[in-house]
């Protein structure tokens, strides 16, 4: 007797652990599938009929999708830290080069003399490290403010005020021109001419 054709569900559930780490590793469903060689509709009907695959896939989607989340928070918070302190200023070691004298040496490690018996001295450049102040950046400051403590810290606190009294003044002049020509009084006037009258009225 043939042995009985494995189903799609037993195909992908008998490759669990390969699916699995496929996922985690970032790998589409759409190539899980191909890798298993099955089609993608096919793969997704499985997914949608048995319980078992679809345990194994979602699950293993969603702890993708956390690590993945976990990893972006991650970056953020370096980024936030790193923004946070270009705002306050930070020291930093960075490598200096200095050029001194030293006393010649052959392969073997012994002093080299001149004719007269004397150490033969030769430049070389020797590397310390040392600690430097990274000043504050204002365009750090002044970002983190805006986003921290947007009410106290705008980007232009003039400007808006010019723009919301600019608002305040065309839908003023709006309506009084709206009250005009609803009076009867524009009678033989052009838009232009109410809407002039209206802004003198305004400002």
């Amino acid at each position: 007797m043939a042995a009985e054709k494995m189903t799609t569900a037993e195909k992908i559930l008998s490759h669990s652990k390969s699916v699995e780490e496929w996922i985690l590793g970032g790998l589409p469903e759409r190539e899980v599938a191909a890798a298993l060689g099955i089609g993608y509709s096919t793969f997704r009907k499985a997914k949608k009929e048995n319980e078992l695959v679809a345990q194994l896939v979602n699950g293993a989607s969603q702890r993708y999708k956390a690590e993945q989340e976990k990893i972006q928070s991650e970056k953020i918070s370096q980024v936030r830290s790193s923004l946070f302190q270009r705002c306050l200023g930070y020291n930093v070691d960075l490598p200096k080069h200095y050029k001194v004298k030293r006393v010649a040496r052959n392969a073997d490690g012994e002093v080299l003399l001149d004719a007269s018996g004397k150490p033969i001295m030769e430049d070389a450049l020797e590397k310390v490290m040392e600690k430097q102040h990274i000043p504050a950046d204002v365009t750090a400051i002044k970002f983190y403010l805006m986003n921290q403590d947007s009410k106290e810290w705008q980007s232009d606190p003039e400007r808006l005020k010019l723009d919301r009294k600019r608002v305040a003044n065309d839908t003023k002049r709006t309506k009084l021109a709206e009250a005009a020509a609803g009076s009867g009084e524009t009678a033989g006037k052009s838009l232009e001419d109410i809407l002039a009258e209206a802004e003198g009225d305004v400002y």
